[in-house]
């Protein structure tokens, strides 16, 4: 069986992918801050191999000296579209200075597979760096660190897009929907036109199993390649369509009555998919088993 380390198992891709990888047989082992809930592991805790990282390189490093791990999933992060001075702090500490610990520790103890997990916020439509926010930024500086251990590791970087399903409670486009229609409340919303690559969550988990694959073939040894993974664009407009249209709930929304948010994307750059993946839940079948 092997020993895999994940970070981010407390966030709701993270803990779907945790209990997925448990399901696979491997032991795994959570890296966690002192304050972290473990609500969404519910009913897996025991199975769980639980360190606690304080911050520092020594608490990091301590899991690979005491165990052999053979793929670390870094899924940790700090998020959120706009921030504020107070946040800077936690966007560098979560963002960049965690997986550089983690980095370090793996090139020092042999640990050789990381995968990591980047945005499409890092790109302009033509798939030029131009980051639209603290946090796309910070994924990025966190990239170019990852190229530089690529001497001592092999890395993949999945780019995700919005990734949606049952149980999610982040503050995305369904669930601001389904609030809308159970309290009948007006939904002021932009124009609609910009484009979403809505993934649902088993899709996500099924990429990164997929590149923990990829980082056992020769290809992808000692270097670091990226990839995107993220189902077919759809128009806002379109998404909320759908939604209506499977759930048979009405949404009372006022089109155009917000104006873009600036540096909204209005068409995800494609980039280069990663190899052998596809999403295989359509948006009605997301739709119909995340919220019916």
């Amino acid at each position: 069986m092997k020993q895999v380390l994940v970070t981010g198992a407390t966030g709701y891709i993270g803990s779907r992918l945790t209990h997925v990888l448990l399901e696979h047989g491997h032991h795994v082992h959570l890296l966690l801050r002192k304050d972290s809930s473990l609500a969404c592991l519910e009913g897996v805790r025991e199975q769980l191999i639980l360190h606690s990282y304080d911050g520092s390189y020594e608490s990091a490093a301590a899991i690979f000296q005491a165990n052999t791990i053979d793929t670390v999933f870094h899924l940790a992060t700090w998020f959120n579209s706009t921030h504020k001075p107070e946040n800077i702090t936690d966007i560098i500490h979560s963002n960049i200075l965690l997986g550089t610990h983690l980095l370090e520790a793996m090139a020092q103890k042999g640990c050789r597979r990381f995968i990591n997990t980047g945005t499409y916020w890092q790109h302009n439509q033509a798939g030029e760096y131009s980051p639209n926010s603290l946090y796309a930024a910070s994924k990025q500086a966190f990239s170019d660190i990852v190229d530089y251990y690529v001497h001592h590791v092999s890395a993949i970087t999945i780019k995700l897009f919005d990734v949606y399903g049952k149980g999610d409670t982040r503050g995305k486009i369904f669930n601001m929907l389904d609030d809308a229609s159970k309290n009948n409340k007006r939904l002021d919303m932009t124009a609609g036109e910009q484009q979403l690559r809505l993934t649902h969550v088993d899709d996500a988990v099924a990429a990164f199993l997929l590149a923990e694959a990829l980082l056992g073939t020769p290809e992808h040894q000692k270097k670091h390649t990226l990839y995107f993974a993220g189902a077919n664009p759809v128009a806002l407009k379109e998404v909320v369509k759908t939604y209506m249209a499977v759930t048979g709930k009405k949404v009372d929304i006022t089109w155009g009555a917000l104006p873009y948010r600036q540096g909204q994307i209005m068409k995800p750059y494609t980039g280069i998919k990663l190899p052998g993946w596809s999403a295989q839940t359509s948006l009605e079948e997301g739709i119909r088993k995340s919220f019916i």
